[in-house]
């Protein structure tokens, strides 16, 4: 069976999309995986072979997904009609979009809703099982199984050298700080995360921040110098290139944002920081995450010994994890 997955949301979205489409094709004993992302995300998840194929929506075979009017054009349809089953998140069954792609005969069309459904919010249901269920009929009974990434000892090798070239780190474990989120409410306070880096530095552990356009959009060069007071400044070029280097550490600490999802996705022993938002419904998938919430509910001294206790206690997983496009 081929399947082909539409995506259109962002980083962290795309990969709780992966984890969905994962446990979907596992199964249906799919043999391959396409998705069509607008995330640059979806060509690293390719490279690392948790999916066959990835196009971006630019792509002249897929445009017509959007094409005004009940009928996809026919180029679009010829491409479409390479799959058994499409798997789109870009809406319900009455999005126009859905309803276009209900046009093909003969292939299984699962749309999903994106947004989170209130109820089951409330009841604290991840939003992939949220996914899930808006398409678990007996048909397609699914067990979730989050994906995960394994690299060889050689290429974590790899990229570990590259991150510490660019933090110029003595030997010793490499730890990640993102300080930034989609949404100020999501961030801790800077001067917390601050006394926590400084902190780990202290234990001998190489830090490094890892901000992104936002951030600087927000905040500006202040912001900028403030950090690298206290340990080296990474940019992110890309996403691509920042999950490479993400994928290269010891350790991760970032907020309810996409890169945090990586970190796990890459297995990398990881804490996420969550605040107003719902981790039993949007914390990263994986064994290697722990989510500690903020703002400190005690003594910070105790609240920064829980969060690095996780990375310390912590390792690379060596199991190799399931992928996508051998389910």
């Amino acid at each position: 069976m081929n399947v082909l997955a539409l995506h259109a949301g962002a980083l962290g979205d795309l990969v709780l999309a992966l984890h969905t489409v994962h446990s979907l094709s596992r199964s249906w004993k799919a043999s391959s995986v396409t998705m069509v992302a607008r995330s640059p995300l979806a060509r690293w998840a390719a490279r690392h072979g948790l999916l066959a194929e990835t196009l971006p929506f630019e792509h002249r075979a897929v445009r017509g997904l959007h094409t005004p009017g009940p009928n996809l054009p026919s180029g679009t349809r010829t491409f479409l009609q390479r799959f058994d089953r499409i798997v789109s998140f870009l809406g319900g069954v009455d999005d126009p979009v859905s309803r276009r792609l209900s046009t093909l005969p003969g292939l299984d069309l699962l749309a999903i809703d994106p947004r989170p459904d209130e109820t089951e919010t409330q009841r604290g249901t991840h939003i992939t099982q949220q996914w899930i269920r808006q398409i678990d009929a007996p048909a397609h009974r699914v067990a979730l199984r989050p994906a995960t990434i394994s690299l060889s000892a050689s290429e974590r090798a790899a990229r570990t050298d590259h991150l510490s070239h660019r933090l110029r780190a003595r030997p010793g474990r490499i730890v990640l700080c993102h300080p930034g989120s989609g949404g100020l409410e999501k961030c801790c306070p800077v001067e917390i995360l601050i006394k926590l880096v400084e902190t780990a530095m202290l234990r001998g552990w190489n830090v490094g921040w890892m901000i992104g356009p936002d951030e600087l959009e927000r905040f500006g060069p202040p912001y900028v110098q403030r950090l690298q007071r206290t340990a080296p400044v990474i940019y992110e070029e890309s996403v691509e290139v920042a999950a490479d280097l993400v994928s290269g550490a010891d350790g991760y600490i970032g907020h309810d944002a996409g890169m945090t999802h990586v970190a796990t996705l890459a297995q990398v022993p990881t804490v996420a920081l969550f605040g107003p938002t719902d981790p039993q419904v949007w914390r990263p998938l994986g064994g290697t995450c722990r989510v500690v919430s903020f703002p400190p509910d005690g003594p910070l001294d105790s609240w920064i010994s829980r969060v690095l206790l996780h990375i310390g206690q912590s390792h690379h997983a060596s199991h190799d994890g399931a992928r996508l496009k051998t389910p």
